[in-house]
């Protein structure tokens, strides 16, 4: 079972592009890119908490179980 974020939901719900984001939050689109495909294997825990301050959510509401996407070590 793998771990998904749900960056494109949040993003998508709020009309927030990846560009805007990425200023918003200082994060490196490459980064926000790699995220948002779940290709992190590791993932940063100063990113999550901006990411969920930025959108007001949970860790819970940012990242969720995914049968289908790749295992996340948290």
């Amino acid at each position: 079972m793998g771990l998904r974020f749900r960056l494109d939901e949040l993003m998508e719900e709020r009309n927030i592009s990846q560009a805007r984001l990425a200023r918003d939050t200082a994060i490196a689109i490459n980064t926000l890119r790699a995220y948002r495909h779940n290709w992190i294997k590791r993932p940063d825990l100063d990113i999550i908490e901006k990411l969920c301050q930025y959108f007001g959510v949970s860790v819970a509401e940012l990242i969720v179980r995914d049968d289908a996407s790749p295992r996340l070590e948290l």
